[in-house]
């Protein structure tokens, strides 16, 4: 017999992650669920509510926040390496995935019907926790979702405008064709982390050791001639 309190996780494709987790939540289970949480906003709260009232937790896997590189530069902002953060940005541009987009076997991350949102959602939604971890919840977003190749249904890239509550702005390009960064840019010098992938010939990946992440504290070149 399984314990009561073994959590149940679920990997599958967020269409069924709703469905999942009223049924675990009914029967006492603890809940774990691969991000993205859910389809939509509406699903997300239903799971927030079924788990509250059967007193039972809800996790989501945003494991990132834990990742040594990540660790890093929450801790450059903690202990003021790089000031004041101010505003920050985040890019992720990656290639084109030849095994996603078979026009006659599309894959479930690039079915808004299945994924809620394409590869954004799947990937873009780890930045954006990142982003309300260390700097407070955002609180704005104006977002653009142009679709640029057309290979799926799903938009392929995202540019958005954000605010968080503690007064730092912030601007994100999410598109697939080359490497992500995340770099907080403070009143005495910056933070960055790139990714441990880099575009090689053709649509595939290499893998590469993550570059640790490191500060500037350097000055600002200024922007203005003194003359």
């Amino acid at each position: 017999m399984i314990p009561k309190l073994m959590p149940s996780i679920s990997l599958t494709p967020p269409d069924s992650h709703r469905d999942y987790t009223l049924r675990c939540a009914k029967v006492g289970k603890p809940v774990y669920v691969e991000k993205p949480m859910a389809l939509n906003f509406a699903e997300c709260q239903d799971m927030i509510a079924a788990c509250r009232a059967a007193s039972v937790p809800l996790w989501v896997a945003f494991y990132r926040r834990m990742l040594p590189r990540f660790r890093k530069i929450k801790e450059l902002i903690d202990t003021g390496a790089i000031g004041a953060v101010r505003v920050v940005s985040v890019r992720l541009y990656r290639p084109a995935d030849p095994k996603q987009i078979d026009p006659g076997n599309l894959a479930w991350r690039v079915l808004p019907e299945q994924s809620g949102g394409g590869i954004f959602m799947d990937m873009g939604c780890h930045s954006l926790d990142f982003l309300d971890y260390v700097l407070a919840p955002s609180v704005r977003y104006t977002a653009s979702p142009p679709t640029a190749l057309a290979f799926y249904p799903a938009e392929d890239s995202v540019s958005a405008c954000f605010e968080f509550e503690s007064g730092v702005s912030g601007i994100g390009q999410w598109f697939f064709t080359s490497f992500s960064r995340i770099r907080p840019h403070g009143n005495r010098g910056h933070a960055r982390q790139k990714s441990s992938f880099r575009p090689s010939t053709g649509n595939s990946l290499r893998s590469r050791r993550p570059r640790v992440c490191s500060a500037s504290t350097s000055p600002p070149p200024p922007m203005f001639n003194s003359r």
